[in-house]
C-alpha cells in the first residue's frame, strides 16, 4: 500500500541481475520494491529464494518460531518468511499438529515446544473453534449461559497459558478473538443482552488480562487487523470448506506483516532513531526552489494533510522512545525557517536530538548522527523520498534501515505507520522519557567541554547510582535491555520477559537493576546484572549498561556492589564471562581492569575470576551507591 506502481516482470529481472553481478544493494531495493507493491504468496515464493542475497547484504538475525493453530496456517509461513527475511530476519517456522495446541501448550506426549526451544510462539485459534456457542448458537442462549461462556473461554486460555509456562520460557503472541462480523439476528439492539459482539469483546479484555499477569504473554489485536482488511476481502469460506484455510491469499500478507510487528521489537530488531530528510518528505515541495510559503503543508490539501499526518507520526514514535533527527542537504537557514516559523509545522527543532542540515554525504551525516547519539548504525532508520540518496545508504550502510518514500503520504497511509522497526511490546518509563534524557545529554556534553579535565567533570556530575534487587515490574525493561544493549554487554545473552522473571523468581539467583542520575536529571533503569550462585561461588551471568554511562565508572560500581555481596554471603569466588561480539569491544578489558584473573579461554569466550575475600573492586570515588534504600558505599 502506498508504493509506486511497477511492472513485476521488470522488476524482478532487475533484481536477478543484480544478484547475478553480486550487487546485493541493488537486489535488496529491487526486492523490497516487489514487496511493496504485490505482498502475498507469489512474490514471498520469489523473494524466499533470494534470502541469501538479503543475508548476504546485511546478516539477518535467525530466530525460530512455532505456530500453534486451530486451521491451516501453512500458506501463511513462505510469505513471513519472505517478509521477515526485508526485515532482518531469517525465520524457520515449526507447525504445531491441526487443532492440538492445547495438548502441545501443556507439554502432552512430549511436546515439541520444550525439544525445539522456539524464539517465540504464536497461538492462532479462530473464534469460532475456541467459543463455538457463541459464535454459531447465541441467538439461543440465555443471559446467565453468555456470562458463563465468556467465563469458561477466558479460563481455558489463563489454565493453557498457565501449563505453557511450565513447558516453554518463550515469548507468546495470543490471537484476540474476532468478533462477528455481524450481530445475531433479533439482538443487535436488546437493551438485557450483551450483545454477540460485546460477548466476544469481553473476552478480549479477558485474555488482555491473562496477558497483563503473566510474563512474556502479549495478544495480537485480531479483528483490527479483519477490521483494516475488510471483513469480505479477509474470510474465504471456499477455501475454509475445503482446506480449512479462512483468509483469502490477497489478506494473508496483513495477518503476517501483524505478526511481525511482534517478532521484531521481541528479539530485539527495534530502531532506536528515526532520521529524517526534509524536503519532499516532511512537507511537499523543496524550500530553497520554492520558498518558505511555497512548500505544501496545507492541511486543506490531500499533499498537505499527507505530510502533516506523517509529522503526527513521527510525534507518536517520539513519544514511545524512538529519537528524531534531520539529516538533509539543504541551506540551513531556509530549512531551520520552515522548522522554526512555519505556522502548520507539528515538529520544531527541539523535537529532534540531532541535526545535520548541509551538503554533506548523507553517509557520512548518518554515521555522525550515531556517534552523537552514541548508538549503533543499525539502531537507525532513516527515510528519504529520493532513490538516489536511499540507494547510497544501502550501499554504504547496509546495517541502516532505508525507508523509501517512492510516493507522497497521504492522511490515511503513510509508511511509519504500522513500520515493525518502530514497535514496541508495551512502554517504560525509560521508554517516554528517552528523548527528555538527550536533552539532558547535551548538557552533559557541554559540562565535559567546559571542564578543565575528566577527573573534575566526573566529579562535577554529582552521580548517584541505586542497586536493587528487581521487582515484578522491572521485568519488561530488563529484558529490553537484554534485547536491546550491544556495547557494554558482557555476554549479550538475549532473555525474554518470561526467563527474566524465572531468574528473579530463582532460589539461586539474584537480578538487580541499576538506576543512575546526577545533577543534570534522572537516567532511569540503565543497567542489570544476573548472578547465579553454585556452591561457594558467584557467577556473573549476565552484566550490561546503556551506552548513556558508559565511561563514568557506574560499570565498576556495579561489579564493586556484586563483589562486596559475594564476600559478606562467604563466597570463595566470583566468575565472569567476556564473550566477544562485533559490538560489545568497549567491555573487552573490563573484567581485566578491576583485578579479575584469567581463568580460561575457548574461542570468543573467556572467563575470568576474583577471590573476594583477598581482593576487592573499589566504587569510583565520584560515585555514591545506594541499595534498598540506604547508602552502601559513598566516596565523593
Amino acid at each position: 500500500m502506498g508504493a509506486a506502481e511497477i511492472d513485476p516482470k521488470q522488476v524482478r529481472d532487475e533484481a536477478d541481475d543484480a544478484i547475478a553481478a553480486g550487487d546485493t544493494a541493488a537486489a535488496r531495493r529491487h526486492l523490497e520494491r516487489i514487496w511493496a507493491n504485490h505482498p502475498g504468496a507469489s512474490s514471498a515464493g520469489f523473494i524466499d529464494k533470494r534470502r541469501d542475497t538479503l543475508d548476504a547484504h546485511h546478516p539477518l538475525r535467525p530466530v525460530r518460531v512455532a505456530i500453534l493453530r486451530s486451521f491451516t496456517v501453512e500458506p501463511l509461513v513462505p510469505v513471513l518468511r519472505a517478509a521477515g527475511a526485508l526485515h532482518g530476519l531469517a525465520i524457520e517456522v515449526t507447525v504445531g499438529g491441526f487443532n492440538t495446541y492445547a495438548q502441545e501448550m501443556l507439554g502432552a506426549g512430549g511436546s515439541f515446544l520444550a525439544s525445539d526451544a522456539p524464539d517465540v510462539v504464536i497461538l492462532a485459534v479462530r473464534s469460532a473453534e475456541l467459543a463455538p456457542d457463541l459464535w454459531y448458537d447465541y441467538a439461543d442462549l440465555a443471559p446467565d449461559d453468555i456470562d458463563a461462556a465468556v467465563q469458561r473461554v477466558v479460563s481455558e486460555v489463563a489454565g493453557i497459558v498457565e501449563g505453557f509456562r511450565r513447558v516453554s520460557e518463550a515469548p507468546l503472541v495470543v490471537h484476540g478473538l474476532e468478533l462477528p462480523p455481524r450481530a445475531a439476528i433479533g439482538v443487535a439492539h436488546d437493551p438485557d443482552s450483551l450483545g454477540h459482539r460485546d460477548a466476544f469483546a469481553r473476552i478480549n479484555d479477558g485474555l488482555r488480562s491473562v496477558a497483563e499477569r503473566t510474563s512474556g504473554v502479549h495478544v495480537l489485536d485480531l479483528d483490527a487487523v479483519v477490521a483494516r482488511v475488510g471483513v469480505d476481502n479477509w474470510h474465504d469460506d471456499a477455501k475454509w470448506v475445503a482446506m480449512r484455510m479462512p483468509i483469502r491469499a490477497t489478506a494473508m500478507h496483513e495477518l503476517v506483516a501483524e505478526w511481525l510487528r511482534f517478532l521484531l521489537p521481541l528479539v530485539g530488531l527495534s530502531s532506536k532513531v528515526l532520521v529524517v530528510d526534509l524536503d519532499n518528505t516532511m512537507w511537499g515541495g523543496v524550500v530553497g526552489e520554492d520558498g518558505f510559503d511555497g512548500i505544501d503543508l496545507d492541511p486543506d490539501r490531500v499533499g498537505g494533510a499527507g505530510f502533516l499526518a506523517m509529522q503526527r507520526t513521527m510525534l507518536d514514535l517520539r513519544a514511545r522512545g524512538i529519537l528524531l533527527a534531520v539529516c538533509s542537504k539543504n541551506n540551513e537557514a531556509d530549512a531551520l525557517k520552515v522548522l522554526e516559523e512555519h505556522p502548520e509545522m507539528k515538529l520544531r527543532p527541539e523535537h529532534f536530538s540531532a541535526m545535520r542540515i548541509n551538503w554533506e554525504h548523507k553517509a557520512e551525516n548518518l554515521r555522525s548522527i550515531a556517534a552523537e547519539l552514541n548508538v549503533g548504525l543499525d539502531s537507525l532508520a532513516f527515510i528519504d523520498d529520493n532513490p538516489a540518496e536511499c540507494d547510497q545508504i544501502r550501499r554504504l550502510l547496509p546495517e541502516v534501515t532505508v525507508i523509501e518514500l517512492d510516493r507522497a503520504p497521504r492522511p490515511s497511509w503513510n509508511p511509519l505507520v504500522g513500520h515493525p522497526r518502530f514497535e514496541r511490546i508495551g512502554l517504560t518509563t525509560e521508554d517516554r522519557e528517552r528523548a527528555n534524557m538527550y536533552e539532558q545529554q547535551r548538557a552533559r556534553t557541554e559540562a565535559y567541554e567546559q571542564a578543565t579535565s575528566l577527573d573534575d567533570y566526573l566529579h562535577s556530575l554529582n552521580t548517584e547510582v541505586s542497586i536493587e534487587a528487581a521487582a515484578p515490574s522491572d521485568v519488561p525493561r530488563i529484558a529490553q535491555l537484554t534485547q536491546k544493549t550491544n556495547q557494554f554487554n558482557l555476554t549479550t545473552r538475549r532473555y525474554s520477559e518470561a526467563q527474566i522473571d524465572g531468574f528473579r523468581t530463582s532460589d539461586s539467583t539474584d537480578v538487580v537493576l541499576v538506576r543512575a542520575s546526577d545533577r543534570f536529571g534522572s537516567h532511569g533503569v540503565i543497567g542489570t546484572a544476573i548472578v547465579e550462585r553454585e556452591a561457594s561461588a558467584a557467577r556473573i551471568d549476565t552484566l550490561l549498561l546503556s551506552c548513556r554511562v558508559i565511561g563514568r565508572g557506574v560499570e565498576t560500581a556495579l561489579l564493586s556492589w556484586i563483589v562486596d555481596r559475594a564476600r559478606g554471603a562467604g563466597m570463595d569466588r566470583v566468575d565472569g564471562e567476556f564473550i566477544a561480539t562485533a559490538k560489545n569491544q568497549p567491555a573487552a578489558e573490563f573484567y581485566e581492569s578491576n583485578g579479575f584473573t584469567l581463568a580460561g579461554a575457548d574461542g570468543e569466550h573467556t572467563y575470568w575470576t576474583l577471590d573476594p575475600a583477598t581482593a576487592g573492586v573499589d566504587t569510583p570515588e565520584w560515585i555514591a551507591v545506594q541499595s534498598g534504600g540506604s547508602t552502601v558505599e559513598e566516596n565523593t
